[in-house]
């Protein structure tokens, strides 16, 4: 049985890390920014890995709370591709241990829950009883205590989750649930009224703020021999913790055509809006390009993406390109982007993309959450 909360403090337990991307994270960021307009305060627990990106989450006004460092052995069984339960970066047991405590310093409204490596074992040790818990997912395989489960992929069912929470835990399921930040819904409509003769322009090229697999560059390669329209400009982003970004920087300078690396972007909805195709991984920025109806070369760059790659597909919201680690996904890029040199085509993937997503997800999670503000 929940309680009613003493405290207005928000607890996140999500990590970011140069082997994990920033992704889960970004997520949650966003949702503290929800939570905060709503009267509540955020605190965040993350892992001391390199690239925990702590200065971006202090830089948005709430409290971090580093756990220490993972061990040389911890690191080295990430470094593997062992399975996610090395995320964590210790024993879930001392995780929880560790994360418990902070909860018992500061108090709890409700405990978030972003991270593969956690599941209801981690949550019996780490949350008080009767404290509500939102579990953020996507992987539907493991167990989940849990008030709220969250879901915004595209292709997710209800019941992919029967028996992993309990039956009374409400499901959020799909992208109309997709954490955005606000921007993407303030650029939509401006976005999808110039796209209604649309033309290729201007080319995103997007793998994540990390792309530990220098993807990016692979992009970049494939596209010097692509005959792309007159004039056409290529855009790459990267974070500023991209362990390849200036390799990357340096590739765009031989490039055939005006390209550009970007890292940091703190406006990525309107550079979304201005471009007329998006080169991308998949992940929660799939549904940033849909809001916006941006349509996507995607590829996956992670194995749990391909479900909701195949799912975007057949939306019609653009090509799925296939797996990073398969090489035959360059030949179709270069399909994809003959394709999307017709305005039609262009225009019809366009008009699928914005019907996937809308971007009023994080309203809609904070509606069913905190009911009361919206009365």
């Amino acid at each position: 049985m929940l309680v009613a909360p003493t405290s207005k403090t928000i607890v996140f337990r999500c990590d970011a890390a140069l082997f994990m991307g920033n992704g889960h994270l970004v997520r949650c960021l966003t949702l503290a920014k929800a939570y905060a307009n709503v009267g509540f305060k955020s605190a965040f627990v993350c892992r001391n890995f390199d690239g925990h990106l702590g200065h971006v989450i202090k830089k948005d006004g709430h409290d971090l709370w580093l756990l220490p460092e993972p061990s040389t052995k911890t690191l080295a069984s990430i470094a593997s591709g062992g399975s996610y339960r090395h995320w964590l970066g210790a024993d879930f047991e001392k995780d929880a241990e560790q994360t418990r405590a902070i909860i018992d310093k500061i108090g709890a409204a409700r405990v978030v829950v972003d991270h593969y490596a956690i599941d209801e074992k981690w949550s019996k040790l780490a949350v008080p009883n009767g404290t509500p818990v939102l579990v953020i997912d996507d992987l539907a395989n493991r167990k989940h205590v849990c008030d709220v489960l969250l879901d915004q992929n595209l292709g997710r069912q209800a019941n992919d989750y029967d028996g992993l929470v309990p039956a009374s835990s409400l499901r959020l399921i799909g992208p109309k649930y997709s954490v955005l930040k606000p921007e993407f819904a303030r650029n939509r409509q401006a976005s999808l009224a110039r796209r209604a003769d649309p033309e290729l322009h201007n080319i995103l090229v997007s793998m994540g703020g990390v792309d530990a697999d220098n993807v990016t560059a692979q992009v970049f390669e494939t596209l010097k021999d692509v005959m792309l329209p007159k004039g056409t400009k290529i855009t790459a982003v990267l974070g500023p913790s991209a362990p390849h970004l200036h390799s990357v920087q340096t590739l765009a300078e031989t490039m055939p055509y005006p390209c550009g690396v970007l890292k940091d972007v703190t406006d990525m909805a309107s550079l979304m809006a201005s471009s007329d195709l998006a080169i991308g991984a998949m992940g929660a920025t799939s549904w940033e390009r849909c809001c916006v109806g941006l349509p996507t070369l995607a590829l996956s760059i992670a194995d749990n993406q391909h479900g909701a790659a195949l799912a975007l597909e057949a939306s019609g919201a653009g090509l799925l390109l296939g797996n990073s680690n398969d090489r035959e996904w360059t030949e179709k890029l270069r399909f994809g982007i003959e394709k999307a040199k017709d305005p039609r085509i262009l225009s019809s993937w366009s008009k699928c993309a914005a019907t996937v997503c809308d971007g009023a997800g994080t309203e809609r999670i904070i509606a069913n959450l905190m009911p009361e503000f919206f009365e």
